[in-house]
């Protein structure tokens, strides 16, 4: 018989398992949503959009798991020095336990304030502006008190990190800027020039520089829970606004962080969710770069993510016609799309016939209402349906122009024109800018990067009207082909670049020196490459390599335009196989940020020839690729026009779209 020693011993190691056991799966997701955009007008700063990141944000974590109740928000009049430091308090610190998974967000604006420790090389803290921060430094009145600094934000999530312990996460967004400015102001951007400090200090500071990035939060510390966070824009970059699918205006980096939190599984880690957010700020906002700090290694949420289904439930049915499905254009399912009913657990719909099929009619965050094509179906069997995209709608080409012209005369000539192109909406935000500087019509993005100009000497204005609006086609299907996103099973291409002396070819170089801290590819202008493809996916695909570059020009260089002679049947690649492609690239202007397309299809491809027409080609013939369709439709040919600028919808699995972005610099 055993001692009572024995018994005592084993029920305390039982006891203590159980707690143990207990405390790991009560683990729970918290966050807390701060957002700035109604600034007072008494304090100087610009007002934001920034309320629209709530909803975008606080949609995107429920999606992932976390309860309503344990998502806090502050926003505006509520959002002070106190409100904040006082919600990552009480809605947070108090909050969280062993283990938990916490989520901080900020929107708003940021600045630069004078270094009161002695820690920062530059001389200058980085601060998130509350809403009762003045953005003017005054000596005795206002020296910057009312901001919070990065070493009061680290010292708070500190205490959080001890709190939740090496098994929980700390994730932080922080959707401003500290110091880019717009010498235009084209656009909404976060942050200012405006440095919070004495002109004496900032005088002192001026030949101060830092040649390595600072960390505004170590991610990894002894004891405390690992931590990552995500900026949106790098020192001296605006940090630009973005127009979401229902066309508000968010911050960019909320914008991309959601569009990517949607496509997690439970692999992920947030050095792969990084890169996607930076593809899609490639895509949105091209003079951005993202920044990204902490243990980028570890997995998201530790790969407790929800993973996207291929299929979308039906939330409500009845015999109207219309049916509320439970995705919205964050998972793809944007507006105009065709979805088709299947019975539950139909697995291939390609063998299967939907039980009806409909249009999406509207189309949010997360939910979508659809038009059925008919009311033959009850709603009980609806409402058990699984629902399938079938062809996805890749979005307009419409553009919204600001025309701001000197000469009067000029203006009204070209606004009437403007108003009768299918292309142009002369309404806000504006995605191009169209200015008279003297004797030439420019043309800009709201990020302030030139788009092109018009000389005005000399030419009618049916010509200034033509030139002008090939300026405008160019950047809208540099726009459409940077934001095309189309995913499939079937057809899984990934890109890699692959430098390479500049004397010979063959001789391949580390592509990691080419890296920032961040894993952001710079290119100096003259360096050579390659690029390297891998099929992924399960059947034999063919591609074409698109070129955007930075001034909104488009190539197609595999097969390449300067060789007529290599047939687009060479661009195949066998599931499971890699190729080096034979050509070799050299990095030149303009500088900017670059970025590459690889599009794979089932059939070979050609898309020079229709460049070489824009778009002209295909007029009349029924027998085109989708593929060919949608690239001749961005050069707005006049069948494009007939449907409103709609680009035809694209047939789920009949193409995908993978994306590689990188800096174009100067060479030293």
């Amino acid at each position: 018989m055993r001692n009572s020693s024995q018994i005592s011993a084993r029920l305390i190691a039982i006891l203590v398992f159980c707690v143990f056991s207990l405390s790991q799966s009560s683990a729970k997701n918290i966050a807390l949503i701060v957002a700035v955009g109604d600034y007072p007008s008494d304090k100087g700063w610009k007002r934001l959009n920034a309320i629209n990141d709530i909803e975008l944000i606080r949609s995107t974590l429920m999606s992932q798991g976390f309860l309503e109740n344990d998502i806090c928000v502050v926003k505006n009049e509520n959002a002070t020095h106190d409100g904040i430091l006082n919600a990552i308090k009480s809605c947070l610190l108090q909050k969280a336990a062993t283990g938990d998974m916490v989520f901080f967000h900020f929107s708003g604006h940021g600045q630069q304030v004078w270094d009161n420790n002695g820690d920062e090389l530059d001389g200058y803290d980085e601060a998130i502006v509350p809403y009762d921060s003045p953005i003017e430094y005054s000596p005795g009145v206002n020296e910057g008190e009312k901001l919070i600094r990065d070493d009061e934000l680290g010292s708070l999530f500190d205490q959080v990190r001890a709190r939740i312990g090496t098994s929980g996460q700390l994730i932080v967004v922080l959707d401003s800027c500290h110091s880019g400015t717009g010498t235009r102001g084209f656009g909404v951007a976060r942050g200012t020039d405006k440095i919070m400090a004495d002109s004496a200090w900032i005088n002192d500071h001026l030949t101060r520089s830092v040649t390595a990035v600072e960390k505004q939060f170590d991610g990894n510390q002894e004891n405390l829970a690992p931590m990552v966070a995500f900026f949106g824009s790098s020192q001296s970059e605006l940090n630009q606004e973005a127009t979401d699918a229902e066309g508000k205006q968010v911050g960019s980096l909320s914008l991309a962080v959601s569009k990517c939190f949607s496509k997690l599984n439970s692999k992920s880690t947030y050095r792969s969710l990084f890169e996607n957010i930076k593809q899609v700020m490639a895509a949105s906002v091209p003079s951005q770069t993202p920044q990204a700090e902490g243990l980028l290694d570890m997995t998201v949420l530790g790969g407790k993510v929800v993973e996207q289904t291929p299929f979308f439930t039906v939330q409500y049915a009845n015999n109207s016609g219309k049916v509320l499905v439970g995705g919205g254009w964050l998972q793809g399912l944007s507006q105009n799309s065709v979805v088709g009913f299947y019975p539950p657990e139909t697995n291939d719909v390609s063998q299967a016939t939907p039980m009806v099929q409909g249009t999406v009619v509207r189309s949010n965050v997360l939910q979508s209402t659809i038009q059925l094509d008919n009311t033959n179906i009850p709603a009980e069997e609806l409402q058990k349906a699984w629902v399938f995209m079938l062809q996805q709608d890749p979005g307009d080409l419409k553009l919204n122009l600001r025309v701001s012209v000197s000469d009067k005369n000029l203006e009204a000539s070209l606004l009437k024109q403007f108003e009768a192109q299918p292309l142009i909406r002369m309404s806000e935000p504006a995605d191009l800018i169209l200015l008279q500087n003297g004797n030439t019509l420019e043309l800009y993005t709201p990020d302030e990067q030139g788009a092109g100009k018009v000389v005005l000497s000399g030419i009618s204005e049916n010509t200034i009207l033509n030139k002008v609006m090939g300026l405008i086609v160019n950047v809208g299907q540099a726009k459409f082909i940077r934001n095309l996103e189309v995913s499939s099973s079937e057809y899984q291409l990934s890109l890699e670049i692959i430098p390479v002396d500049g004397k010979d070819n063959s001789k391949t170089l580390d592509i990691g020196s080419f890296r920032d801290a961040n894993g952001t590819i710079h290119l100096p202008e003259g360096v050579k490459f390659k690029v390297k493809i891998t099929n992924n996916g399960h059947l034999k695909a063919y591609f074409n390599l698109i070129d955007i570059q930075p001034n909104n020009v488009v190539n197609i260089i595999a097969p390449p335009e300067w060789r007529r002679d290599m047939p687009a049947e060479e661009c195949v690649l066998e599931p499971g196989k890699s190729m080096i492609y034979p050509e070799a690239y050299e990095i030149g202007k303009p500088y900017g940020q670059e970025i590459f397309k690889l599009v794979a299809t089932d059939l070979p491809v050609d898309l020079r020839s229709i460049k070489d027409t824009r778009g002209n080609l295909l007029r009349g013939n029924t027998k085109s690729t989708p593929l060919e369709k949608l690239f001749s439709d961005t050069f707005f040919t006049d069948e494009v026009q007939t449907r409103g600028g709609r680009p035809q919808r694209i047939s789920a699995g009949s193409l995908g779209v993978s994306t590689l972005n990188f800096l174009i610099e100067k060479a030293e």
